[in-house]
């Protein structure tokens, strides 16, 4: 059964040299692990860090389909759309 969840990681590479820039992810993943491993998988993160995965947190389905709905990558270049 998959769950869903959000998962918060550092951004890395882009020409960002703030270590603080954090992407959002949104997964439907069998457990907790499997959904980190996407992520950490993901472009733009920092794959080299062990830290690397700031947070992560079961949501429900609703939210994962509004969340599913903004880009990651434009959230990060935009700090004005709201997540």
């Amino acid at each position: 059964m998959k769950r869903y969840y959000r998962v918060e990681v550092l951004a890395g590479h882009c020409a960002h040299a703030n270590d603080e820039d954090v992407l959002i992810f949104y997964f439907a993943a069998r457990n907790i692990i499997e959904a980190t491993t996407l992520a950490r998988r993901m472009p733009g993160v920092k794959h080299d860090r062990t830290n690397a995965v700031c947070s992560v947190k079961e949501i429900t389905k609703d939210e994962y389909i509004i969340g599913r709905q903004i880009s990651a990558y434009e959230v990060r270049n935009n700090p004005t759309i709201n997540r």
